[in-house]
């Protein structure tokens, strides 16, 4: 009965340990608080379970009850979205097999019970953490701030560090974002569908963006990216007919697949030097792009990532990349290309159907050349082979050239010019096409 009765009372005691633990763990928010400072600030705030309302008005508007969290319904999920759907760039897969998204995140007409001019920011926080997510926004204003803190009537103050699903997907009013300088992360579909969003800020600590956060949003014409933004997903930007032109800073790393697919005004890119990946279809579609410069530390360049660009007529291709994905330029309005010496292998229709393509020059480094690479280049009429282990051409590889081509290939061992006029003419080419060997004087071996 003695043991019984210790344990029953040590039960007690850490239940009410518990108890006084989450009280004064959790900060009270007094709704008739207001802020110092300008007249934009906050003026109330009010506490329900974890999350936090921050309202923004130019009245003195009080909360008085807290708006059910529509979000929350996709809170568990929104993690599980990120891993499920991989950025990886399958070079295999040159198919084009992303689906048009149907709006998940539909939360019906604008809230007409709210007061005129008011923001209303939902927050969520964890027990003990001095970061809080931003879950949820409401507003009825043409422009809205992410705050970089959010501070309590008691003084503790919460760094603002990430942005949830959904936050304000279907908004109809807001034309300007601004995201404040401790956000780290956007989560997907954060802003999917606010189709009035014109202009977007994002802070310098933003370090990912997450699938579809921007998609399909007409009226975005401006998007100024954060000097620590590192990763871009799956579609974040892809459909946004308005945006012209995007400067990346130098800790760029990663563009996800289809990331500004058929964005059709971009007329210029700036890449960092820090960039490491283009994945698939990051760039397909963008019809008014006339120029690209790939920086020396990209190596991996997706399938059809610049595929259908018609009005590129100038890309330069940095020396670390190794591989040229399939149809990574096909269709495009090419007139001069040099692939560097880095590349080992140029992917299948890698710069098929170049119209305007006339003269090409082919690395040291290249040891094969995949099937219908350049195929249909009806004006290519000079090529240069500097491959010193050229081990395969596939079929059709310069089907379709100019049939008085001039193909000049640098070896000095006769031998190896042979091989590779026989592999040239394997491939299916032109019967005129003519060979050229300029080392035939420097011949080592008769």
């Amino acid at each position: 009965m003695l043991k019984k009765n210790i344990k029953r009372f040590l039960a007690c005691i850490s239940i009410i340990a518990l108890l006084v633990g989450l009280f004064l763990g959790s900060p009270s928010f007094d709704t008739d608080a207001k802020s110092s400072g300008s007249a934009s600030g906050p003026i109330g705030y009010k506490m329900s379970s974890k999350e936090i309302i921050q309202v923004f008005s130019d009245d003195a508007v009080q909360v008085s009850s807290v708006i059910p969290n529509k979000r929350s319904r996709s809170q568990s999920s929104s993690k599980s979205s990120s891993s499920s759907k991989s950025d990886d760039d399958d070079d295999d897969d040159d198919d084009d097999d992303e689906e048009e998204t149907t709006d998940p995140y539909d939360y019906g007409e604008p809230d007409e019970t709210m007061d005129k001019e008011k923001t209303i920011l939902y927050y969520k926080t964890s027990f003990g953490s001095p970061n809080i997510e931003l879950t949820q926004i409401k507003s009825n204003q043409t422009s809205v701030s992410i705050p970089d803190t959010v501070t309590c009537d008691n003084g503790r103050t919460y760094f603002v560090t990430a942005i949830e699903t959904a936050v304000l997907s279907g908004n109809r009013t807001v034309k300007t974002l601004t995201i404040g300088n401790n956000v780290e992360t956007i989560a997907d579909h954060a802003f999917y569908q606010v189709h009035a969003l014109e202009s977007v800020t994002i802070g310098n600590r933003v370090t990912s963006i997450g699938a579809e956060a921007f998609l399909h949003l007409k009226r975005l014409s401006s998007v100024t990216f954060g000097t620590n933004l590192q990763f871009i997903g799956k579609r974040a930007f892809a459909g946004d007919d308005a945006l012209s032109s995007l400067t990346f800073g130098n800790m760029m790393d990663t563009i996800g697949p289809g990331a500004f697919k058929n964005d059709i005004h971009i007329t210029s890119v700036k890449f960092g030097d820090r960039i490491q990946t283009i994945a698939r279809n990051a760039f397909r579609g963008n019809v008014s792009l006339t120029s690209v410069a790939l920086p020396d530390s990209l190596y991996r360049l997706g399938n059809c990532a610049f595929y259908g660009d018609v009005h590129l007529t100038k890309a330069t291709l940095g020396n670390r990349m190794t591989r040229i994905g399939a149809k990574a330029f096909a269709f495009t309005g090419i007139t001069s290309l040099e692939i560097p010496d880095s590349v080992q292998t140029i992917g299948k229709h890698a710069f098929r159907g170049c119209d305007y393509m006339t003269d090409l020059t082919i690395g040291s480094g290249v040891t094969y050349i995949s099937g219908e690479s350049f195929r249909g280049n009806h004006y290519l009429t000079s090529i240069t082979i500097n491959a010193r282990t050229l081990t395969g051409i596939g079929p059709k590889a310069f089907g379709g050239i100019n049939h008085f081509a001039k193909f000049t290939i640098n070896t000095s061992d006769r031998k190896d010019f042979r091989t590779k006029v026989r592999m040239i003419r394997a491939s299916t080419v032109p019967k005129d096409v003519t060979f050229v060997w300029p080392d035939k004087d420097k011949n080592t071996k008769k």
